[in-house]
């Protein structure tokens, strides 16, 4: 048998060490629960900022304000004003958005 060492076995330098990383995932596992906005934040806070891992680039684009759909822009407009200026409860809320929805679709505008 001919015992070739295999291509690339050294550890790149660009890559966090597993039990590192599993440390990493564990906190931030411990800390996020405020849905997808909160992980991301929390895992940017975390790995990038405080722990400085190599994430590569980050690319963030602002939405077209031709891919934005009106009515669904509406809806969320909507629930903002309820819940934060009127002080409707999060149930009630999604009731009115869910109405209004409903309503928009059957009269055929597009919600999404």
């Amino acid at each position: 048998m001919n015992a070739e060492p295999l291509p690339n076995t050294a550890p790149r330098a660009d890559l966090v060490p597993f039990r590192r990383a599993l440390r990493a995932w564990f906190a931030i596992s411990l800390q996020t629960f405020g849905g997808p906005a909160g992980q991301i934040a929390v895992m940017q806070r975390t790995l990038v900022d405080e722990r400085r891992h190599p994430l590569g680039p980050v690319h963030l684009e602002v939405p077209e304000l031709g891919t934005l759909r009106p009515v669904a822009l509406g809806i969320t407009v909507l629930a903002a004003v309820l819940i934060f200026r009127v002080k409707v409860s999060v149930l009630r809320t999604l009731g009115v958005c869910a109405a209004v929805g409903l309503a928009a679709g059957l009269t055929g505008l597009t919600v999404s």
